[in-house]
């Protein structure tokens, strides 16, 4: 809920040709591409894409790997047999993971891999990073930042949400929805307003969420305000307006002190026990959701609960489909999304910690498949192991909160309390 400078990579422009056989998720991604200065094509199965291509080779492809027609692997292996399209990045697109299908996309050719439901910022990080992989050198412009429209899939939003909601601008994007700085004239205060730019089940999870936050009322989680629609019909969700930065930024300037870093353990602990005992699981524990107000830890609030699941939740995944971010996923929530619990809450929390210690998340890799990877297979070094300052029960705790058997962590926030208190 900060804004975030976008990179300036030179790639503005370019053409990416996006394969899904499902509407919903090919729109979206059209839409989120275009947003951000990208040119899409899109094709809904693997034989008109492969036909897109071969008659304009695209500057990337983002292709589904399941398809009726022609699927995935079948399509990169046509691209591959072209000289016009031999180097074109490929990014496969899945709602599962199997790491057998990983080893097969890549020693086939492909250069990626996103797992649905992706955030905007995975998406366009990644888009970004290959094509700069893919680019030659060239000198880079100065960056000029203008005002942005306040605009949802592509129309201009009113200028007053609810007639009391003034819109600033955007701040940011996910998967389903978009965040807008808006100004509450009635009471004089920054909010922000989070609108739902996705259909289908999306509009379900988006309902969820707005549940889940109207009945957490606790400081260390961001405070919800009200939802509604517009008079466009558009979903709406208002929450506090959050001056700061989230953890994520603050890592990039370097490892967290011993102390600080037992402060985020702990008020993130503090959150995801009030979660935790209203029946909430949040599914996405990591550095870019935990905020620090003002950029204070002792400020530290849990955010974005789009993917999160109270004790009222329907089902909403299909089999197979992976919610949370890899490197800090649960190895449970990759075998079955629907089967994440409070203890999988417990392992994000665990990863983000050991990567405040030590600079990087303990499953890591050089692609979101290869982190998931290390997390199924690889050994852990202990915190310890790679910073001798941290104490002997600390380690021990961030030992358990990892481990790969979910009835070997905590079983919840408050239970990682009581073992921070008890050290």
């Amino acid at each position: 809920m900060s804004d975030r400078p976008s990179d300036d990579d030179g790639a503005s422009g370019a053409r990416v040709l996006v394969i899904d056989d499902d509407a919903d998720c090919r729109s979206s991604i059209c839409q989120m591409l275009e947003e951000e200065g990208f040119v899409p094509t899109a094709a809904d199965d693997g034989a008109a894409g492969l036909a897109l291509a071969l008659a304009a080779p695209p500057a990337l492809v983002l292709c589904d790997v399941r398809m009726p027609v022609m699927d995935g692997f079948a399509t990169l292996k046509g691209l591959r047999g072209s000289a016009s399209t031999a180097h074109v990045p490929f990014v496969f697109l899945s709602a599962g993971v199997d790491l057998r299908e990983v080893r097969r996309g890549m020693n086939q050719g492909a250069d990626d891999y996103l797992v649905k439901p992706f955030s905007g910022e995975d998406l366009l990080a990644t888009v970004r990073a290959r094509l700069r992989r893919s680019m030659p050198e060239r000198p880079r412009r100065p960056v000029v930042t203008l005002p942005e429209s306040p605009r949802l899939a592509g129309r201009l939003l009113p200028d007053l949400i609810a007639g009391r909601y003034r819109l600033a601008g955007r701040a940011g994007r996910g998967g389903m929805g978009a965040v807008f700085q808006a100004r509450d004239v009635t009471r004089g205060e920054d909010v922000a307003l989070k609108f739902l730019v996705d259909s289908g089940r999306s509009s379900d999870r988006f309902e969820r969420e707005c549940a889940i936050l109207a009945r957490l009322d606790h400081p260390r989680v961001v405070r919800y305000r009200e939802h509604g629609a517009t008079m466009d019909g558009d979903p709406f969700l208002v929450m506090d307006w959050l001056h700061g930065e989230d953890l994520a930024a603050r890592l990039t300037r370097g490892t967290l002190s011993l102390d600080e870093a037992t402060r985020v353990l702990r008020h993130a602990a503090e959150a995801l026990a009030v979660a935790h005992e209203a029946g909430v699981v949040h599914r996405d524990v990591k550095p870019g959701n935990l905020f620090l107000v003002d950029g204070e830890i002792e400020r530290l609030a849990l955010i974005d609960f789009g993917v999160a699941r109270g004790p009222d939740s329907g089902v909403f995944t299909m089999p197979g489909e992976v919610l949370g971010t890899p490197g800090y996923l649960a190895p449970e929530q990759v075998d079955d999304a629907a089967g994440a619990t409070a203890r999988s809450d417990v392992f994000g929390l665990g990863c983000t910690v050991y990567a405040s210690l030590v600079g990087h998340s303990p499953f890591r890799g050089a692609t979101a498949m290869a982190s998931l990877a290390s997390l199924l297979r690889d050994d852990l070094p202990s915190a310890r192991s790679l910073r001798p300052d941290v104490p002997p029960a600390l380690d021990a705790l961030i030992t358990a909160m990892l481990s790969r058997d979910p009835e070997a962590r905590p079983r919840d926030g408050r239970a990682v309390l009581d073992r921070l208190d008890a050290r």
